[in-house]
């Protein structure tokens, strides 16, 4: 399997397993519950971003050649909006205002910037690159051409 495939397939899969970990711990009254991501429409949200982008991370006729160029235009929307996502939980603190954030949280930011990251740095051949402005820019007009 080509390593993008895989480093998004890895990263989308600790994007799910995030979702059942706590995102946030509230504690009143001296009593402490946890709230973990798949109890929230957050939660949920990213789940399923997350197992989107592993699945069009795993289509295609063959799975030794990189992600599509049609494929990786959905990967990355499904890595940036959940990455927005928790993004805006973990500046907001998590919306509960008594609580605070926990690992899952945490887990899901990181897993989700990956997946929106990994198709732009594991290059075709393989190699891996922290991508510079313009090959970022020739990245998106591939995208758009096709």
């Amino acid at each position: 399997m080509h390593k993008q495939r895989l480093a998004v397939m890895i990263a989308a899969g600790v994007g799910v397993i995030s979702t059942f970990l706590p995102w946030v711990t509230v504690s009143i009254f001296g009593f402490s519950t946890s709230v973990n991501g798949i109890g929230t429409w957050q939660g949920i949200l990213v789940f399923l971003l997350c197992v989107g982008a592993g699945i069009l991370s795993f289509m295609g006729e063959d799975r030794n050649r990189p992600i599509e160029a049609n494929f990786v235009k959905f990967v990355a929307i499904a890595g940036g909006v959940s990455f927005l996502l928790m993004l805006l939980i973990v500046i907001s603190g998590g919306g509960a205002g008594v609580g605070s954030l926990g690992m899952g949280a945490y887990l899901a930011l990181i897993a989700s910037l990956a997946v929106l990251a990994v198709p732009f740095v594991i290059k075709d051949s393989g190699e891996i690159s922290i991508p510079s402005k313009d090959s970022i820019k020739d990245e998106f007009n591939e995208m758009k051409d096709n």
